[in-house]
């Protein structure tokens, strides 16, 4: 049986298939992970139909990009060395394109979600998303209150993609109450997430929910600790996590759905919640 939750995977040079239609429920939606450890190491692709990000978790890099005759350059992509301590920089890149990354720093850690497009869909030009343009909203109140940091809102650049990151303090909840949308199990079919988990200290642990339908329309309902380097795919449904009293927590999320969350100042202002 596939599962839902998935223990840290060890460090180790080169890309790694986090999730996909292979070992989970996902259908369009699969998550990455490239870790380079020397400056100067270098790693390519091609994303051929799908649409993908690159999140810089920790390290500094350059990433060149080429569609057809089109070469773009983005130099010194990467600015943390701690991913609590500011948001990310990020580089979008269409179908149908080649990429390179050179690691510019000591070593580099990179989240690289993708997700296929419509066979019609067309192609753009790379999107660089730099830690100043990530929006920043302090959402919720009392013990669900926590910051969230929108890397792909619902407005785009991506075409399907969606993703950011999302910080409880100590002892808060989040995903709380739930989104709008899950009132909706019809459309669970088009709704694919992913979670990452970091803790502060890296010793600590939240307590995630998992209650809701899948994209292959079955319900489940699970409860899980999890801990640093941990992640899972969520359903359509309830999914709210809560950090222990005395951890700090950060989790990088990624969807597609037909509906996009809203981002308001309070949460209970349009009943849409990071």
């Amino acid at each position: 049986m596939k599962t839902i939750f998935f223990k840290k995977n060890e460090p180790k040079e080169g890309y790694t298939s986090l999730v996909s239609k292979e070992n989970t429920y996902l259908n369009d939606l699969e998550i990455g992970r490239l870790r380079l450890g020397k400056k100067g190491d270098k790693f390519s692709g091609q994303t051929k139909n799908h649409e993908l990000l690159l999140e810089v978790l920790i390290g500094t890099c350059d990433i060149t990009t080429k569609h057809n005759d089109s070469v773009k350059k983005f130099q010194s992509i990467g600015n943390r060395k701690n991913v609590f301590d500011s948001e990310p920089d990020s580089v979008l890149i269409g179908p149908n394109t080649e990429f390179d990354i050179f690691c510019t720093s000591e070593s580099i850690d990179i989240l690289m979600p993708k997700v296929l497009l419509p066979e019609d869909s067309s192609n753009y030009e790379p999107v660089i998303i730099k830690s100043k343009n990530v929006e920043i909203y302090e959402i919720g109140q009392g013990n669900f209150q926590r910051t969230v940091r929108v890397i792909l809102g619902g407005d785009g650049p991506a075409k399907r993609l969606r993703g950011g990151e999302t910080i409880n303090e100590k002892g808060q909840w989040s995903s709380w109450p739930r989104h709008s949308f899950d009132e909706h199990p019809e459309l669970a079919k088009e709704f694919e997430e992913f979670f990452l988990y970091f803790t502060n200290p890296k010793d600590g642990y939240a307590l995630q929910r998992a209650d809701g339908t899948f994209s292959d329309g079955e319900f489940r309902e699970q409860t899980q600790l999890v801990r640093n380097g941990d992640y899972a795919i969520l359903p359509l449904g309830d999914h709210p996590i809560v950090a222990a009293p005395d951890t700090k927590v950060l989790y990088v999320w990624y969807y597609i759905s037909p509906i996009p969350k809203i981002y308001p100042k309070w949460a209970e202002d349009h009943g849409e919640y990071a």
